[in-house]
């Protein structure tokens, strides 16, 4: 099991550690083995009960040439985004091809797509190394899909609308937020660590959190952080779930991404 312990918390101001679970691109619909690298679980209320949002990655170190297709076109009834973060200079070196309704368009990291609800949509990896987020806005992946019956009933958005780059900022990238789409209910910001000991930008401070720390082109990053009375090390990949609480965190070894995931909705302590 990837966490300490699935109950519920009842009183606000607590913190859980997650190690991310590898799972088969299969378990859940309209994936298919095919796909390169590896997925990981992250967070989902099957992993922590009352979460309001799906979080998997996927870590690439190679894509195939000619790779088939693993993934079937398919829709959500809420927002939804694909995370491209490469392992080159600034976050670049991951290439994609994304497909929403009709449109198919190039992507390259660092970069977001915001799948808008009643989307019908597919992507595929061309080239490059990296980590790609999925992000659901829902408890669970599979409680987000649109019956095969009621697929491809509205056009898709803009370009503009859906395909950003990741914004630079003190603290790293902003990727997902309200000055990059409109309401897409959910931050994403990317601290990056290239070793050497110093502590690590802070990230913005959440009532709710995920921060997940990854490494980076076969290098590791452990950071150490304090939330509330405690304090643990991380080792990538792994990740921390805060609700109340606002962690310290330093990066005294390794290098590699430590990603803060907050969403809108509040974290549901009666699981319900």
């Amino acid at each position: 099991m990837s966490i300490v312990s699935r109950e519920t918390p009842t009183i606000s101001g607590w913190h859980r550690v997650i190690v991310p679970e590898p799972r088969p691109t299969s378990d859940v619909p309209y994936h298919h083995d095919r796909a390169p690298g590896q997925k990981f679980l992250v967070l989902a209320d099957s992993v922590v009960r009352g979460s309001p949002i799906y979080v998997a990655a996927r870590r690439v170190d190679r894509i195939p040439p000619e790779i088939p297709r693993w993934l079937d076109p398919h829709e959500h009834d809420c927002n939804s985004f694909y995370v491209f973060i490469g392992d080159g200079p600034r976050l670049s070196g991951l290439d994609a091809m994304v497909t929403l309704g009709e449109v198919t368009f190039p992507v390259t990291s660092p970069s977001a797509v915001l799948i808008p609800p009643y989307t019908l949509h597919h992507y595929w990896m061309t080239a490059g190394a990296g980590w790609y987020f999925q992000i659901t806005l829902r408890p669970e992946y599979t409680d987000s899909l649109v019956p095969p019956d009621a697929l491809g009933q509205r056009p898709a958005p803009t370009l503009e609308e859906i395909y950003q780059a990741a914004r630079s900022q003190p603290r790293g990238w902003r990727f997902i937020g309200p000055e990059v789409f409109s309401m897409p209910g959910v931050t994403l910001d990317v601290t990056e660590f290239a070793g050497g000991g110093a502590p690590m930008a802070p990230l913005p401070p959440a009532a709710f959190g995920l921060d997940v720390v990854l490494g980076r082109g076969g290098s590791g990053l452990a950071v150490d952080y304090a939330c509330g009375a405690t304090s643990a090390r991380l080792e990538a990949p792994s990740a921390l779930v805060h609700v109340g609480e606002r962690p310290v965190v330093t990066a005294p070894e390794g290098s590699g991404l430590l990603a803060r995931i907050v969403p809108d909705a509040p974290f549901r302590t009666n699981g319900g």
